[in-house]
């Protein structure tokens, strides 16, 4: 015990007492414990508590001269994309500024896309990608070139984010709005009034129409390259302009036979 008091010698508060609720059992069995009779109703936790005197605080010697640290910016800055609007199989050019050589492209994700088979996702099967789809890209003279990773992505607007990275790590990130559009591709055969046409399309959604020569007509999604649409009364020429609009955004024209 001498030596516990040597050692609290200039301590404070070295003893702590505090209430501590005791369990029914546990009073039930100092009650039948020893050869007094105990009638306890009240516990204490009694705790060892060492606080070392307060160092005062010694101010160091006065800042004689300021130095301010600037690292340049690894921030590349999009410029430009051309087009604006784009589909599949059509090159997107990016005017970037301030490339690294290490940089990553992605093109954000909507509802309605498919699964990304490349996003390393563990168990592909049962689980879905949720992140952006990563862009293999070209450098040319003006920044980057890239395409759409398939057919299949919904239209609609998306960023387009370019990210410089160092040592792997992100280091800033430049961002751009795009919007991908649907587009008719061809018909599976000749354009009757009346009858109904399969169209291979790119970039449809659940829901839309398909417009011949400015009359429109809804669609049904066959699969996710392909719609069928009856085909509404025609002008008595050659060919006539068909677009698609999907959701809300509409593509160009594709100019498409009619039947003699």
């Amino acid at each position: 015990m001498g030596d516990v008091a040597t050692a609290l010698v200039g301590m404070l508060e070295p003893l702590r007492i505090t209430s501590d609720p005791v369990a029914i059992e546990t009073v039930a069995a100092l009650w039948n414990t020893g050869s007094h009779a105990l009638r306890l109703s009240v516990g204490y936790a009694v705790s060892l508590v060492t606080v070392p005197p307060q160092t005062g605080f010694v101010a160091g010697p006065p800042v004689q001269v300021r130095r301010v640290g600037v690292a340049p910016a690894l921030v590349p800055v999009i410029a430009a994309v051309v087009p604006s609007t784009v589909s599949f199989d059509e090159p997107l050019a990016l005017r970037v500024r301030g490339l690294t050589d290490e940089r990553r492209v992605t093109l954000g994700r909507l509802a309605g896309d498919p699964d990304d088979p490349t996003d390393g996702r563990p168990d592909p099967v049962h689980t879905h990608s949720t992140g952006p789809w990563t862009l293999p890209a070209t450098t040319t003279d003006n920044g980057l070139l890239v395409h759409l990773p398939n057919d299949t992505v919904v239209a609609g607007q998306r960023p387009l984010v370019v990210t410089n990275l160092a040592d792997g790590l992100p280091a800033g990130s430049g961002h751009a709005m795009v919007t991908v559009v649907p587009v008719v591709v061809s018909a599976s055969a000749p354009l009757q009034a009346g009858v109904d046409v399969t169209l291979t399309v790119r970039h449809a959604t659940a829901d839309g129409e398909v417009f011949f020569g400015g009359a429109s007509a809804p669609y049904a999604v066959l699969t996710p390259t392909t719609v069928r649409a009856t085909v509404p009364a025609l002008p008595a020429t050659g060919t006539v302009p068909v677009s698609l609009r999907a959701g809300t955004i509409s593509g160009p024209t594709t100019d498409l036979a009619v039947a003699p």
